[in-house]
């Protein structure tokens, strides 16, 4: 199953609206929007913090989603330059940083959320 589809099982067994699940998890809507829609992966906290408002079967079908997003070997040279051609253009940086800043994230771990991002594709 896709990791969109347990997490919005979930949150919805629960009864939580997305900010409610956002809330819980300690993230912002806009955030947690983007990991239920499959824009951004889980990260390790958000794992850990998942832990603790799931069932252990829930649990699983999350981590095997989450690792069937991950990249294979094959793909990955590929991918790296494309990310090393998206690190060198100057306006994807830029937008990126103006991005990031008006989000209130720290700079550098967005831009790496992105590059991550672009890894997964």
């Amino acid at each position: 199953m896709m990791l969109q589809k347990v997490l919005k099982q979930v949150r919805r067994r629960l009864g939580y609206t997305q900010q409610q699940m956002a809330d819980v998890l300690g993230l912002n809507r806009t955030y947690y929007n983007r990991i239920e829609t499959g824009v951004y992966d889980l990260s390790p906290r958000v794992l850990e913090c998942l832990r603790a408002i799931v069932t252990a079967d829930e649990l699983q079908d999350i981590k095997r989603a989450n690792a069937a997003r991950s990249v294979g070997a094959d793909d990955l040279d590929e991918q790296l330059f494309g990310v090393i051609r998206m690190m060198l253009d100057r306006d994807f940086v830029e937008h990126a940083t103006a991005l990031a800043q008006s989000c209130g994230q720290d700079v550098v771990v967005f831009l790496a959320e992105m590059i991550r991002r672009r890894l997964d594709e």
